[in-house]
């Protein structure tokens, strides 16, 4: 499921078609939906449902968000405080559907659904995340794939195999990644064949890009914004919403022993 628009309180469906919440066993219940290829043409199933987040779990790579699924599922903070039995009995397969129970208390239930939006509960292929070398889905292996401390060398660092409407064609890391339109997709197909995103740190190379129609869109650092608010024919938008938080933190440990302060 994703956001229904502006409203972190409004969802619709994607590879889940309906879900519901029972407050008496503290379950969530999602039907997946039938028909969904994966880009590499695996079908989805509610057995790569459960083993994505089981994996997530497992991985709980350090300085990563599974805290985000630990908490609700299991009241805990990470795979430390855990057995496997744990980790496979919080996510099963009924049927069609997938049931999540959730040991972490009301709050966690109450926004269950918005971490179900975040990127961490992207969906993998089993099979194919398995031929790649990745945790077989067993508690003799989980082990072997916790907490990897260089995220680089995991089995699916520079791997892709969603289910969306673009599929991964090139990455050149720390130059460009090149999407194609996958047409299997099982929603509403995308209008362009192509989507190239560039990194260009020089912010007149970018500029003349944009300027030349080379580029489509481009990021503006605030302290150039002016140089382009009186260009005809293009569309900027400024002061956007954000997540952003910005610190400020004191040494509050700078007087001497002599000192007056």
């Amino acid at each position: 499921l994703f956001y229904g628009g502006e409203s972190t309180g409004d969802f619709v469906p994607k590879l889940a078609t309906e879900w519901e919440f029972n407050p008496t066993d503290s379950t969530y219940r999602f039907k997946i939906r039938e028909g969904v290829k994966f880009h590499e043409g695996g079908d989805l199933t509610p057995e790569d449902v459960e083993y994505s987040f089981e994996r997530w779990m497992v991985q709980d790579r350090p300085g990563g968000p599974a805290w985000l699924i630990y908490g609700p599922l299991l009241g805990v903070g990470g795979s430390g405080d855990v057995t496997f039995a744990d980790i496979d009995g919080a996510v099963e397969v009924d049927g069609d559907s997938v049931v999540f129970t959730l040991g972490g208390g009301n709050f966690w239930a109450s926004i269950f659904p918005q971490i179900l939006c975040y990127s961490g509960a992207a969906i993998v292929d089993k099979e194919w995340c398995i031929a790649q070398g990745g945790w077989d889905g067993t508690e003799a292996t989980w082990m072997d794939y916790n907490q990897p401390q260089d995220e680089g060398d995991t089995e699916l660092f520079d791997k892709a195999n969603g289910t969306g409407p673009w599929k991964l064609n090139l990455w050149e890391k720390g130059s460009q990644i090149k999407l194609e339109r996958f047409d299997d997709y099982w929603g509403e197909p995308v209008a362009f064949d192509w989507v190239i995103t560039q990194l260009v740190t020089e912010w007149t190379t970018r500029k003349l890009s944009f300027l030349n129609g080379d580029a489509d869109y481009v990021d503006v650092p605030r302290a150039y914004i002016e140089e382009l608010e009186d260009v005809a024919d293009i569309v900027l938008h400024k002061d956007l919403p954000n997540l952003g938080l910005d610190a400020f933190f004191f040494n509050m440990c700078i007087c001497g022993p002599e000192s007056e302060h």
